[in-house]
């Protein structure tokens, strides 16, 4: 039943850096470290809210 099965561990560095490029490409301006923590804490803001582009541009 699981021969099949993959399962991948990445390392904790390679995905802080992976999110710190995909922030900066979302933050344009900002450095990556930067523009990960600035969406992190939009995000824990929202928790339980729907985000969508007037959440975004009027919060």
């Amino acid at each position: 039943m699981l021969r099949g099965l993959r399962v991948e561990w990445h390392e904790e560095r390679d995905l802080a850096h992976t999110i710190a490029v995909l922030s900066e490409q979302v933050l344009a301006g900002a450095p990556g470290r930067v523009a990960a923590l600035a969406l992190g804490q939009l995000l824990l803001g929202y928790l339980r809210n729907t985000l969508d582009a007037a959440a975004f541009t009027t919060g």
